[in-house]
C-alpha cells in the first residue's frame, strides 16, 4: 500500500500524531489472513514480506521425533497453512487441537505437493486453549448434522459449515453486485408490520408485557402486530417512487412441520419493477438473477464450491448446476403441468387436484420431465396465488404469475405481476378491519401507482441448490425451528 503519509507528502503543522498513526499500521501488513497467504506470490527467503504472524486456530496435528506440523486455520479459507515447529522450547508449549493461537515466523517454499508455502514458526503465543478433552467435535471425525445442531455455538469450527458460511457471505454479495448494476434501490423493509402478505395464519404475533409488574399483554402498537413473512407489499410501495427496488430480509413464519425444508425464520432475496406488463420480462429477470450470481459465486469462491461437491452433496451434483448455467430454463402453465401429472397419477400419494397448490414430488417429478432444469410453472389459478397477484385478461381463473422449480429443492422463485386496478384489489382487501390493515396498499393505485411485478426467492433454498445440502437447517448458521430457538 503506497501510504502518502509514510512518506512525509501530507503537511501537518504541528500535528506529528497522523504520520505515526499511519507508520505504525504499516506494519499491520506483517498480519495476514491465511487466504491472503496462500493467495499471494511465495516471498523470496529472508526477504521482509517472509516475516509474517498469522493467527488461528490449531488444526490436524502431526508430531514427529525432532518436528511438530500443524495446520493453521482462520477461517479465510478452506485450505489451512501448515506450521513446522522445530525448536524445542515451541515444541514443549501445549499445542492442542483447537487452541487458538498466535504465530509469528518465516514463510517458506513448501516441498510438499499440496500446498506452495508453509510457516517456519519462531514464535508462538498460545491465545486461548481449547478443552479438547470435553470439546464435542473430535479431530478427524466427521458428525452427523444433528450432533453439529446440538451445539449451534461451534459449528460454525467445523469444516462443512465455515465452507457453507463462507458461501452464504459470497453468495450475499453476488446478489447485491447483481441488483446494484442493474439499478435496483436497495430497501430496508420492516421487521415489524401489521399485513400478513401471504394470508397463511402462519405469522408471529408480537405483544408485550405490561410495565404494571402483572404478566397481562398489550398491542404494544395498539393493533394486531405480527413479525414479517415478506416484505412484498412494501417493496411495492418504494417501488411506486423508486422504480426499481429489492431487499434481503429475514422472515418469519410460525412453521410447525418438523422437516428438512421448513424453518421458523428465515431470508428472502425480493424485487419489485413497477411500469412491468408483461410477464415474460419478469421471469427473464428471474432467469438472470440465478445465472449471474450462481456464476459470481463459483468465480469468487471456487474452493469452498469444490469442497461441498466433494463432501456434501450427492454424486453429479454439479452437472446440475453446469447445465443451469449452460440452457434456458424451460416453461409450462399450471394447466399443462396438470396435464403431465394427471398421466402418471398413480406415482403420487397425493394425486394433483386442479385449482390447489402443488405437492413437492409433484414439482419434482415435473423438473425431472422436463431434463432436470430449472422450469418456470406459470399462469397459476387465483385460488392458489395471494390477493395481489393479477388477474390474467385472457382467463379470470388465472394469474400472471410464476414459481422456479429447481432439482432438488422444488420451489425456488415464486412472484406475480401485481393488480394494478384499484376496484378489483380493493374488492380483494376484504371488509372491515381486514381492508382497514390494507387500505394503504390500494391506496397505492388511486395515487399514481402504476403496473408492478416482482417476485421472492428463498436464500436458504438457493443455497439447498447451489451445494447440494439435503437439510435447510444446515444452509443457516443458527436455525430456528419448531421447539428449538437456542443461544
Amino acid at each position: 500500500m503506497n501510504c502518502a503519509l509514510a512518506k512525509g507528502a501530507c503537511n501537518f503543522v504541528g500535528k506529528a500524531a497522523p504520520l505515526r498513526f499511519c507508520i505504525r499500521n504499516l506494519s499491520v501488513r506483517a498480519r495476514r489472513s491465511v487466504q491472503q497467504i496462500l493467495t499471494d506470490a511465495t516471498p523470496a527467503a529472508g526477504s521482509e514480506d517472509a516475516r509474517i504472524t498469522s493467527e488461528g486456530w490449531i488444526k490436524a496435528i502431526r508430531k514427529t521425533k525432532k518436528t511438530t506440523f500443524f495446520h493453521l486455520e482462520d477461517g479465510s479459507s478452506i485450505q489451512g497453512l501448515q506450521v513446522v515447529v522445530a525448536d524445542d522450547n515451541l515444541r514443549n508449549l501445549p499445542l492442542t487441537f483447537g487452541s487458538a493461537v498466535s504465530v509469528t515466523g518465516n514463510l517458506v517454499a513448501s516441498p510438499a505437493a499440496r500446498q506452495s508455502v508453509e510457516l517456519v514458526a519462531e514464535s508462538i503465543k498460545i491465545v486461548q486453549e481449547n478443552d479438547h478433552l470435553a470439546y464435542p467435535f473430535k479431530i478427524k471425525e466427521t458428525h452427523q448434522p444433528e450432533v453439529y445442531r446440538e451445539h449451534l455455538h461451534l459449528r460454525p469450527r467445523a469444516e462443512r459449515f465455515a465452507s457453507m458460511m463462507r458461501m452464504r457471505s459470497a453468495a450475499t454479495m453476488a446478489i447485491h453486485e447483481f441488483f446494484q448494476e442493474k439499478g435496483f434501490v436497495l430497501v430496508h423493509t420492516p421487521i415489524l408490520t401489521g399485513n400478513d402478505c401471504e394470508g397463511g395464519g402462519e405469522a408471529f404475533h408480537v405483544q408485550s408485557e405490561k410495565g404494571d409488574g402483572k404478566k397481562k399483554t398489550e398491542e404494544f402498537f395498539g393493533r394486531p402486530t405480527v413479525l414479517t413473512v415478506s416484505g412484498q407489499l412494501h417493496l411495492e410501495a418504494a417501488a411506486c417512487a423508486l422504480k426499481r427496488v429489492y431487499n434481503v430480509n429475514p422472515a418469519f413464519r410460525a412453521e410447525r412441520q418438523l422437516s428438512r425444508r421448513h424453518l421458523s425464520e428465515f431470508w428472502m432475496v425480493e424485487a419489485e419493477v413497477a411500469f412491468i406488463d408483461e410477464l415474460d420480462h419478469l421471469l427473464q429477470l428471474m432467469e438472470s438473477l440465478l445465472k449471474d450470481i450462481t456464476r459470481n459465486v463459483l468465480k469468487k469462491a471456487p474452493a469452498d464450491f469444490a469442497f461441498h461437491m466433494a463432501n456434501v452433496a450427492e454424486e453429479n451434483h454439479e452437472t446440475k448446476i453446469v447445465n443451469m448455467l449452460e440452457n434456458e430454463f424451460r416453461r409450462v402453465t399450471y394447466g399443462d403441468a396438470l396435464q403431465i401429472l394427471n398421466q402418471h397419477r398413480e406415482r403420487f400419494h397425493n394425486p394433483p387436484k386442479d385449482g390447489d397448490n402443488l405437492h413437492r414430488d409433484h414439482e419434482l417429478f415435473l423438473v425431472e420431465h422436463f431434463g432436470n432444469l430449472p422450469l418456470f410453472i406459470t399462469h397459476f389459478p387465483v385460488t392458489c396465488k395471494p390477493f395481489y397477484a393479477r388477474i390474467d385478461d385472457a382467463n379470470p381463473f388465472h394469474t400472471l404469475s410464476a414459481d422456479l422449480i429447481v432439482p432438488a429443492v422444488g420451489e425456488l422463485f415464486g412472484g406475480s405481476l401485481r393488480e394494478h386496478r384499484y376496484d378489483v384489489i380493493a374488492s380483494k382487501c376484504g371488509s372491515g378491519t381486514e381492508f382497514e390493515a390494507l387500505k394503504w396498499y390500494a391506496d397505492l393505485r388511486r395515487f399514481g401507482g402504476p403496473p408492478c411485478g416482482g417476485f421472492g426467492m428463498g436464500f436458504e433454498r438457493y443455497l439447498q441448490y447451489l451445494l447440494g445440502i439435503s437439510s435447510i437447517k444446515d444452509a443457516i448458521p443458527f436455525p430456528r425451528w419448531l421447539g428449538h430457538c437456542d443461544m
